[in-house]
C-alpha cells in the first residue's frame, strides 16, 4: 500500500498524546505551582494549576478529616459515647444531622486522592487537562490579563 498526502493530518494539527509533565504533576498535591514555574504566561498551565492547588486543599481537608475523626469520636466527651449513652433521648432530626455529618466526612475522605488520581490519569492518556467536579470551575489562580478567555 502507497501512503498518500490525504490519509495524513498536516503537522500543524497534530496534538500531543499527553500534557506536559509539569501539567501532569500539578494533579500531585504540592506540586501545584509545577506548571507556572514551567511556563506561567500560558492560560493552558495556569488551569492546570489551578486544578492542582484544588487537588492540593481537597487533600488537605482530607487529612485534616482523617486526623481530627479519632479524636471527635473516640473522646471521653466524644461523638460515640455521647451516642451510646443518650441515642434513645435524641429527636430524628439530631440522628439525621449525625448522618449527613458521617457522610460529609466521608465524603472529604474520597474526594482529594480520588480527583488527583483522576488528573493524573487523565493527563497522561490525554491531551486534555482534567476539571474538577464541583470545585474546579473557581478560579483560585487567576488569568495574566483580562482579555482572556477562559478554559
Amino acid at each position: 500500500m502507497e501512503r498518500t498526502d490525504e490519509n495524513f493530518l498536516p503537522a500543524s494539527m497534530h496534538r500531543p498524546a499527553s500534557l506536559p509533565l509539569s501539567c501532569i504533576l500539578a494533579y500531585v498535591p504540592l506540586l501545584f505551582w509545577a506548571p507556572l514555574a514551567a511556563d506561567g504566561n500560558d492560560p493552558g498551565h495556569r488551569h492546570c494549576a489551578n486544578q492542582g492547588l484544588w487537588c492540593t486543599i481537597s487533600c488537605a481537608v482530607c487529612a485534616a478529616v482523617l486526623l481530627t475523626a479519632p479524636l471527635v469520636l473516640l473522646g471521653e466527651a466524644g461523638l460515640i459515647h455521647g451516642l451510646l449513652v443518650n441515642w434513645e433521648l435524641l429527636h430524628w432530626s439530631s440522628r439525621l444531622a449525625y448522618g449527613v455529618l458521617a457522610l460529609t466526612a466521608l465524603n472529604a475522605v474520597l474526594y482529594g486522592p480520588i480527583v488527583s488520581v483522576k488528573g493524573i490519569y487523565t493527563g497522561i492518556t490525554s491531551a486534555i487537562p482534567y476539571r474538577l467536579p464541583i470545585v474546579g470551575r473557581i478560579r483560585l489562580i487567576g488569568a495574566k490579563n483580562s482579555h482572556e478567555e477562559e478554559m
